[in-house]
């Protein structure tokens, strides 16, 4: 099925839908990235660079 075979309300409602969906995807993935750049490792035993490696990655 190509967009083109849809009528263009139809066709304009699967993009909005299809933004939104891009929209949530790219916060999840945010808050996903930021919750594991805020976890250390262990403290006891981490040098400074081990724990800087890991919140970059």
């Amino acid at each position: 099925m190509l967009p083109t075979d849809v009528d263009p309300r139809g066709a304009q409602e699967i993009g909005a839908l299809l933004i939104r969906i891009g929209i949530i995807v790219m916060v999840v993935g945010g808050l996903v990235a930021a919750a594991i750049a805020l976890t250390t490792t262990d403290p006891e035993t981490a040098t400074r660079g081990q724990n800087m490696v890991y919140a970059m990655a």
